[in-house]
């Protein structure tokens, strides 16, 4: 062989030899590589550790109702378990037991019972949530204070009760702590200095704690530099500091107040608060102008302030939080120009819009439509004028509509309504507005709530209405309508609040009435309706049906309506004598039968009718003694008996009334001694 073939052989040997030994070098890497990757996932699928498994079971047999929720509680490996969550070591790390469902609706899934300390063997325990379940009102264990490592700790809804435990100031590890009791039960804390030793806390929800004690809330509040979302709803706080020397919360994004009563005129600190996001300071009683400084808040998106008692204007500056999506201003008595109020660069922005309940002015023409991704408006009691632009039509979004109790006028027609395919409320009421639509017209909406009063709908009952397969509550009082309610309209299944009312309706009430089982109140006085009265649907609160013409005897089924609060009947033709059965109204507050041609003694059943606060039964033909059983209503506030045939002595029970006596033996009464000269003053005018 020559020397220059052995040295080209000696070379392919050296190549073959580095291609072997690259490939073992690959193959050992990746036989290395599967085995980390096999050792990993056998530390993360570890069986959980029998001392925690354990601790576990005690847990579960302290609970009540357990059979759905923690079904999947049983075998070896607790990791695998419902709502548990394990490390890679096998140490649970996460129990989430919070309940799905509504509690009321889906109770088979609602923890309870006792919480066993057990859970305390659960050290490496780091989120913890047990909300909205039902623990019957027992305290906040002491112990959850002593888990170290918990971040976690949600018990919301959850129905616990009494004292917060000032020990779970020593979670020295939490970010997250939802104490919120949106439930029957409430729990309490006398201050909250606990909290200042929660120095990574960054949400803290308390609504609906008592709190009515702890002055020290915000001095507290402000020791959490990290915090960025504080819940502070419906607390009973009545006091709110205006000065702080030092802001120490700057990173608050979200700020909930709403519904307390600090009664106050907005603090200076909250200018500080530049992070803002979310700002709800509404039903607290806060007085005063609202502060130029709000417009230093520019990264607000939800502003809320309704059901206060602010004053002046909307501030200028409110033209810089061209951030908001959400402005909600209702019932303040703010005053100025809506223009203003609503500036042009947060048009694109705003999904709500609540001015309801203030003394703004202007008209719609020129920005509304421009609002094009609002989904809620109200603008209900202002003094706002002018026509509603048609282009309110093209806000596909909106889902709530209300313009009542202003000045606007005009035509509303169909071009209105065109894309408003979302809208379940819309209500006009109270404006001089006509609708004029075609008799054949459907609606793009399927509405729930329909409001408008004193608008021109007449003479016809509107058609339209045929489509609205959903409606529960419906005010057409005052529309000018001159018609029968066609037979289909009492085909609802959903109406809740009916008023035609101030109208020329004509025809009878049907026998189906019964029928309409959710309706609760029904208001049809002051129409032209006639026959006799129907039987009523089991759960009707209150039935109006005022300067009619309704004939025949008392209506017999009117004791299968036992929820009546209010029983208005007057200005009718209705006869006979009332039965003893209206006795069985036992929530029955308000009675009037005046001006009808009742006959007869009245009933002496009237101590089972202890609610009654107003009994009208003047100017019929009622005659006989007046019953000692009246004198038991405690509650009774007016007693009218005059132009009536009674007498005798008026009985000794109701001796303590002011009274006075009209003509033809008739009685008015009053309990109230410090309106007997205002009551003799208006029986006077009455009776002359």
């Amino acid at each position: 062989m020559s020397v220059t073939s052995s040295t080209k052989h000696s070379s392919k040997l050296l190549v073959v030899s580095k291609e072997i030994l690259k490939r073992k070098t690959m193959l050992r890497s990746t036989l290395w590589f599967l085995l980390c990757l096999l050792s990993h996932q056998t530390m993360v699928s570890s069986s959980c550790l029998e001392l925690e498994r354990t601790a576990l079971l005690a847990f579960k047999a302290s609970l009540n109702n357990t059979r759905i929720g923690l079904a999947s509680w049983q075998g070896l490996d607790c990791c695998t378990w419902n709502g548990v969550g394990c490390d890679g070591a096998g140490h649970v790390v996460k129990l989430r037991l919070r309940n799905p469902y509504n509690p009321i609706n889906q109770s088979q899934w609602t923890l309870g019972g006792e919480i066993n300390s057990s859970l305390l063997a659960l050290s490496h325990l780091k989120h913890l949530d047990l909300s909205m379940n039902d623990f019957g009102g027992i305290l906040i264990p002491e112990f959850f204070g002593s888990f170290k490592r918990l971040e976690y700790l949600n018990l919301s809804g959850a129905n616990f009760s009494g004292l917060i435990p000032p020990h779970l100031g020593n979670l020295s590890s939490i970010r997250y702590l939802d104490l919120s009791a949106y439930s029957l039960y409430k729990t309490r804390a006398y201050n909250l200095q606990w909290l200042t030793h929660l120095s990574s806390l960054k949400h803290l929800d308390l609504s609906f704690v008592n709190l009515s004690t702890a002055a020290d809330w915000l001095q507290a509040v402000n020791m959490l530099p990290s915090l960025s979302v504080l819940r502070l709803e419906s607390c009973g706080l009545s006091a709110i500091p205006s000065y702080l020397p030092i802001v120490n919360f700057t990173a608050l994004t979200t700020l909930d107040l709403l519904d307390n009563n600090l009664n106050s005129t907005l603090p200076n600190w909250l200018w500080n608060l530049s992070s803002l996001t979310y700002l709800d300071l509404s039903s607290n009683g806060f007085h005063g102008p609202i502060s130029e400084s709000l417009g230093t808040l520019t990264n607000l998106q939800i502003l809320a302030l309704g059901h206060n008692n602010f004053e002046g204007t909307v501030p200028r500056s409110i033209k810089n939080l061209c951030s908001l999506n959400a402005l909600l201003l209702s019932s303040n008595g703010l005053r100025g120009e809506i223009a203003e109020t609503v500036p042009r660069c947060m048009w694109s922005n705003l999904r709500s819009l609540d001015l309801g309940g203030n003394k703004l002015r202007g008209n719609l023409t020129g920005w509304l439509e421009n609002l094009t991704n609002l989904n809620f408006l109200d603008l209900s009691t202002n003094s706002f004028d002018g026509p509603i632009p048609s282009g309110i039509g093209k806000l596909s979004s909106l889902t709530y509509l209300d313009l009542s109790d202003n000045s606007f006028e005009g035509i509303v027609s169909e071009a209105h309504f065109a894309n408003l395919t979302r809208l379940y409320l819309l209500t006009f009421s109270l404006n001089s507005l006509i609708l004029e639509v075609d008799r054949s017209w459907v609606p793009p909406f399927q509405l729930q709530i329909i409001g408008f009063r004193s608008c021109r709908l007449g003479p016809k009952f509107p058609a339209w209405l045929r489509s609205q397969m959903s409606i529960m509550t419906l005010d057409l009082s005052n529309t000018s309508i001159a018609d029968a309610v066609p037979d289909w309209f009492w085909n609802s299944s959903s109406l809740s609040v009916l008023d035609l009312s101030n109208n020329q309706i004509t025809g009878n009430l049907p026998l189906t009435l019964e029928f309409m089982t959710d309706l609760y109140v029904l208001e049809l006085s002051s129409n032209q309706l006639e026959g006799l009265v129907p039987s009523l649907p089991s759960g009707l609160q209150v039935l109006d049906l005022s300067n009619n013409s309704f004939s025949g005897p008392w209506p017999p089924t009117l004791a299968a309506s036992p929820f009546l609060f209010a029983l208005l009947i007057p200005n009718n033709l209705i006869n006979g004598s009332i039965p003893s059965s209206i006795c069985e109204l036992t929530s029955l507050a308000i009675l009037d039968l005046s001006n009808n041609f009742l006959s007869g003694e009245l009933p002496r059943c009237w101590r089972e009718c202890s609610e009654l606060e107003a009994l009208d039964l003047a100017n019929n033909n009622l005659s006989g003694e007046i019953p000692s059983s009246m004198g038991s209503l405690s509650g009774l506030q007016s007693l009218h008996l005059n132009n009536n045939s009674f007498f005798g002595e008026l009985p000794s029970s109701l001796q303590d009334f002011v009274f006075f006596v009209a003509p033809s033996w008739g009685y008015v009464f009053s309990q109230q001694q410090g309106s007997r000269r205002k009551t003799e003053q208006r029986l006077r005018s009455t009776s002359n």
